[in-house]
């Protein structure tokens, strides 16, 4: 199947909660964002989360846009709720004839780097055991130098200098975060009861530890972007595993899939997001 924009869409919701099951009691439901409107995501579920799954969702959504992503939104001007609060000037950190540098630079001026994980693919697919500990991970690192930086550092010709990055990337939180938007679209694709969710409420939620059994990174170099202008994209396919005639539905992720190098796009992440519903079996009548 293509890739498919996944912008600009607003679905109803199912009365209860998307992850527990709840109808939210007397706080009510809250609008899903499929991916978080710190990325630029504007899909939603109507009224899909109660307040307590809220709660449990919102780490995963926070450290997508402040720590993994936060320097990217700023420099792609990506929409934020408090755009008066929103930085002019940011932090680099330099080496410079040896000694550290540390400037607070207006964006335009601001190098920065983007740090992705990916850590192999899904644990499933590579016969592990569901409890294995995460997979090392690996990083793809996309970075921007403003052509006027030596100038900003005042250095000669024959100066060298280095640009450390900052940031950090809880990659657990990471792949709940693609969990979470992969789980989204196939409730808004087969129905909530339109197929078997396996463990992804859970593992979304952070009350089932695998989340690298059901959700790879692959390590090799992503492809190009995407010729479309999609801010985001996804891709239904269905598979089966090594040793296991179980039909399975996954789901591909590519956030910013518009962006990266001449070379490579963004990284493509894969989610196990469950399986077709079993057939009822009928009733005998003796």
């Amino acid at each position: 199947m293509e890739w498919q924009d996944v912008q600009g869409k607003r679905y109803p919701g199912y009365g209860r909660c998307i992850y527990c099951g709840s109808d939210g009691g007397a706080d009510g439901l809250r609008d899903e964002h499929i991916i978080p409107f710190s990325l630029g995501g504007d899909t939603y579920i109507e009224k899909a989360s109660c307040r307590e799954c809220e709660r449990k969702t919102n780490p995963v959504d926070t450290h997508l846009g402040r720590s993994v992503f936060g320097q990217y939104r700023i420099h792609a001007g990506v929409q934020t709720r408090n755009r008066r609060e929103r930085p002019g000037v940011l932090p680099a950190n330099f080496t410079v004839r040896g000694e550290g540098v540390s400037l607070d630079l207006p964006i335009k001026d601001h190098p920065y780097a983007l740090a992705l994980p990916v850590w192999g693919d899904a644990g499933f697919f590579r016969s592990v055991p569901i409890d294995g500990p995460f997979p090392e991970p690996y990083f793809h690192i996309y970075h921007w130098t403003p052509p006027n930086v030596r100038q900003t550092l005042s250095l000669s010709g024959n100066d060298d200098y280095m640009i450390w990055a900052s940031g950090r990337v809880n990659v657990s939180l990471f792949a709940r975060g693609i969990a979470k938007i992969a789980y989204c679209h196939t409730v808004v694709r087969y129905g909530l009861n339109g197929f078997r969710h396996l463990a992804l409420p859970d593992l979304i939620l952070g009350t089932c530890p695998a989340i690298s059994y059901f959700v790879g990174g692959p390590t090799k170099n992503p492809p190009r972007k995407l010729v479309a202008k999609a801010l985001h994209a996804i891709r239904f396919s269905d598979l089966t595993g090594k040793d296991s005639p179980l039909k399975l539905h996954v789901v591909s992720v590519r956030l910013f899939a518009h962006s990266g190098t001449e070379q490579h796009g963004m990284p493509i992440y894969h989610v196990i997001v469950g399986a077709p519903k079993l057939a009822s079996t009928p009733s005998v009548v003796p």
